[in-house]
């Protein structure tokens, strides 16, 4: 995730059809995000339920 992204968008943004130039976020940048927490989001909840059937087997 090492590329540089402009603040504004660039000269190819503009010539987009259908571009908005006021999102707040660009399309892959929000997917990128989408992308991130959902696999983010996963791997939390597999830790908790390993810790969860850990500590059931560990009180029996």
């Amino acid at each position: 995730m090492s590329e540089a992204t402009p603040c504004g968008p660039t000269e190819a943004d503009i010539s987009w059809p259908g571009f908005e130039p006021y999102s707040p976020i660009p399309h892959s940048a929000r997917l990128k995000a989408v992308v991130l927490y959902s696999t983010f989001a996963s791997f939390i909840s597999v830790v908790t339920l390993e810790l969860v059937i850990r500590i059931i087997l560990l009180k029996k």
